[in-house]
């Protein structure tokens, strides 16, 4: 343990010291005992519940010799392999994926739907095989958006995406059954 002055006077933690420590617990991928038990030896008075009320916000005061031992230990971590893939692969914003600018958006109908799913059944068409792993999909083609076109989900699809798909459908041949004829 290290001393502690016991005098020492707690300060305010403010928001943006707050959001750092947040940071480097998010970023490190760390939990606040790793951090303080492989780092010893730790000051007088400081716990780990302490740390732990800090980045829930129960704490809003902290000894500054305290607070500047934490982030000293934290920052010099590395950053974990689920926040970089995380860090690339954010979405921009809330909602559906953005559409590229060259793509145009056309209402979704019941029409539309019917015709999705007529096509299916004359065709037998397995979503997977015969349609995802076509060559030259455009990008957004998805299991989720067949599933979505066929219990009609949607308001609104691009139209690149529904013309390719339907131009694959309407290109297959009528499904037949070995069976149907016994």
């Amino acid at each position: 343990m290290i001393p502690a002055s016991l005098d020492e006077a707690p300060e305010p933690i403010t928001k943006e010291m707050r959001t750092a420590l947040r940071h480097h617990w998010k970023r490190t991928g760390f939990s606040t005992r790793r951090v303080l038990e492989a780092h010893p030896p730790i000051p007088d008075g400081l716990t780990i519940a302490l740390v732990n009320d800090w980045i829930a916000n129960r704490v809003h005061v902290a000894r500054p010799s305290h607070w500047n031992h934490v982030v000293k230990l934290w920052s010099a971590l590395p950053d974990c392999d689920a926040y970089s893939k995380r860090m690339v692969s954010r979405q921009k914003g809330a909602g559906r994926p953005r559409d590229p600018d060259t793509a145009t958006r056309i209402s979704f109908t019941r029409e539309m739907s019917e015709e999705f799913k007529a096509e299916l059944a004359r065709t037998n068409a397995d979503m997977q095989r015969d349609i995802l792993n076509v060559a030259g999909a455009p990008d957004g083609v998805t299991q989720r958006l067949l599933y979505i076109w066929k219990y009609q989900h949607a308001k609104t699809t691009r139209s690149d995406h529904w013309n390719f798909v339907m131009g694959i459908l309407r290109a297959m041949p009528d499904f037949t059954s070995k069976f149907s004829k016994l």
